[in-house]
């Protein structure tokens, strides 16, 4: 399944002639291990970066720049106003008391990651993607209206 969909996303960049951005996940493993023997060994069989070494191989093949950004704050700052979002009762939704918005937290660090990628521009969140097809992806599978489209989850909406 990550051969897959490390695959598909190459392909969209490939299509958009774009660069892929990642979160820089070199030190994943030593942020999240505690004191806690068990929990320890479960979660250092995880594979945190296997995704992302395999979208940076195959990205090499096409030739495809991968950028790797910190982490930091990607899932708790509104990619409109700069507020920092807070955290509702659906799971990993996020709203901006500032401006209310309402964003899923996975697609919010996307958002922000691309902002921080494109030196602060306003991000336009509000241009969906069409779910794209499995296989080949051609360029008028999707939107390109804007400077960038994202794909939008069903809490994230303007």
């Amino acid at each position: 399944m990550l051969h897959k969909l490390s695959k598909y996303i190459v392909d969209i960049a490939t299509t958009f002639k774009s660069e892929i951005v990642l979160e820089d996940l070199s030190n994943i493993k030593h942020k999240i291990l505690n004191k806690n023997k068990i929990l320890n060994r479960k979660l250092s069989l995880a594979p945190l970066r296997k995704i992302q070494q395999m979208i940076l191989y195959k990205a090499k093949w096409y030739r495809i720049p991968v950028d790797f950004k910190n982490p930091k704050n990607t899932s708790s700052l509104c990619p409109v106003c700069n507020h920092r979002v807070v955290m509702t009762a659906m799971p990993r939704a996020t709203l901006c008391p500032n401006c209310n918005t309402l964003y899923h937290r996975d697609f919010l660090a996307c958002l922000n990651l691309a902002k921080s990628k494109m030196g602060g521009v306003r991000v336009p969140h509000d241009r969906p993607m069409k779910w794209i097809r499995k296989g080949a992806v051609l360029p008028n599978d999707v939107s390109t209206k804007g400077i960038l489209c994202a794909m939008m989850d069903s809490y994230a909406y303007a």
